[in-house]
């Protein structure tokens, strides 16, 4: 087992869940540290849940504290109630969690954003991704990765009736998504997740930008 800690915020989300229980059963770390508002329920020898609130983060610093952060919190406008909620939790809780993880001692920062993030997009959400992205970039961790996945698909526990109703329609174009197509196919969160657990597995430097599983693009 090496002797590394990882960092997980967003443990009882769709992606994070798996990440968690992933984490957890990797020999790759000694110790797993849940971060969020509330617990996961989970109970494991490796596991350590620290409840931090979002709106006094500096207050939490010495919870940054690890090897390698996995960023899985995310939201929805419509979830928020509007965009200037959705830029705290997609824009601003990210970046301000960099910069104590990075002054925390965290060497690789792994975040999901979403595929079509950009920084120049004229879609607010992937806008938004875009720019937080960009921002986190210039904190200065030895490894960035950034996760664009498409479409998720699994289990979120809540009510999302859009999603029903996409979801089955993704599933029926899915096999023609091929080549240059294959980002947008829908994606099992799970396996998102293993793609997230692996790439922190190996050694990189700067920045790369990870489409879906199988399909990684890297800038250094």
């Amino acid at each position: 087992m090496a002797n590394k800690t990882a960092l997980v915020l967003g443990s009882t989300g769709l992606v994070g869940s798996h990440c968690l229980r992933q984490l957890l059963e990797s020999s790759f770390y000694e110790r797993v540290i849940a971060l969020g508002r509330r617990s996961t329920g989970i109970t494991h020898p490796k596991l350590v849940e620290k409840l931090i609130d979002f709106e006094r983060l500096s207050e939490f610093e010495n919870s940054f504290k690890g090897d390698d952060l996995f960023y899985c919190l995310g939201t929805t406008i419509a979830k928020a109630g509007s965009q200037e909620a959705f830029t705290r939790v997609d824009y601003e809780y990210p970046l301000e969690i960099a910069k104590l993880a990075f002054k925390g001692g965290v060497k690789k920062w792994l975040m999901i954003t979403s595929v079509g993030a950009s920084d120049r997009s004229p879609n607010f959400y992937l806008r938004t991704k875009g720019i937080a992205e960009k921002e986190i970039s210039k904190v200065g961790f030895a490894e960035t990765h950034f996760f664009r996945p498409s479409f998720l698909l699994g289990d979120r526990g809540e009510d999302r009736p859009l999603e029903k109703v996409i979801g089955p329609v993704f599933k029926v174009f899915a096999p023609l998504m091929i080549g240059p197509f294959y980002q947008y196919k829908p994606v099992e969160a799970s396996d998102v997740a293993a793609q997230m657990v692996n790439v922190a597995s190996m050694t990189a430097s700067g920045m790369s930008i990870h489409f879906n599983p199988t399909r990684p693009k890297n800038n250094k």
